[in-house]
Order: structure tokens, then C-alpha cells, then sequence
């Protein structure tokens, strides 16, 4: 059975946290991910301000090369960025956490237009 969330439970700060906690599984060496973590709540607590007066604006993307073991063009987007698709992309299939939607197959480039998408139908249905 699926639960349909409304804007303010989805944009809920324990919901931040939970994004965070899934999207950090991994990352806790990078770099960035740590800058971020330095000031955990004033982060997630700004992104909250943003959302709940809906004007967060999804960043650029970083743009990098990496060589494992061909040359590759990556383009990340922010923590904030990507804290907010793990949000997006998640449900609550037993009420008791969010839990990543399965769909493994898909490019992160997908993810990120499914999750500003999600996005934008949650803006539209509170206005």
C-alpha cells in the first residue's frame, strides 16, 4: 500500500534528516560531504526555510573529469541539490521511515530531472 505525503510532510526537517542519513551511506570521506556535515543543522534547517517558503532554486552542476579507468565528464550537482532528490525519491511504505524508491536502473542525470519534477507537481498541488 502506498501513502501519498503532502508538501509540508515531505519538506518536514526529520524528513531532511532522513534524506541525509541516505544520502551520506558512502560519502562520508568526501570532501565536500564533510564541509557540509560541519554545519549539519544550520544546512538542513536552511534548505527547510527555503522549501517551506518554496523559493529553493535547484543549483549549476559541477563539472569534473574523472579517469577510472577512461576519461569520463561528470556533472554534479550540490549537497543541498542532491539531499533534496534522495527526498524526493523516496516513500514511506511502512510509516515508520522513508525508503528509496527502486529504481536502481536509472542515470543519475534521470534521477535528478525525476526528482526536480516530483518537485514541481508538489508546488503546483499547494498553490
Amino acid at each position: 500500500m502506498n501513502i501519498h505525503f503532502g508538501y509540508q510532510d515531505v519538506t518536514s526537517i526529520e524528513s531532511l534528516f532522513q534524506a541525509w542519513d541516505e544520502f551520506k551511506k558512502g560519502k562520508k570521506r568526501k570532501r565536500d560531504v564533510q564541509t557540509f556535515e560541519l554545519n549539519l543543522e544550520d544546512n538542513l534547517f536552511n534548505l527547510h526555510r527555503k522549501l517551506i517558503s518554496k523559493t529553493y532554486k535547484h543549483g549549476d552542476y559541477q563539472s569534473f573529469y574523472v579517469h577510472d579507468p577512461k576519461k569520463r565528464h561528470i556533472h554534479k550537482a550540490s549537497i543541498e541539490d542532491r539531499i533534496l532528490h534522495h527526498l524526493l525519491l523516496a516513500e514511506n511504505s511502512d510509516g515508520r521511515g522513508w525508503n528509496p524508491i527502486p529504481e536502481r536502473r536509472l542515470f543519475c542525470y534521470k534521477h535528478a530531472l525525476k526528482a526536480i519534477e516530483i518537485g514541481k507537481k508538489l508546488t503546483e498541488k499547494e498553490d
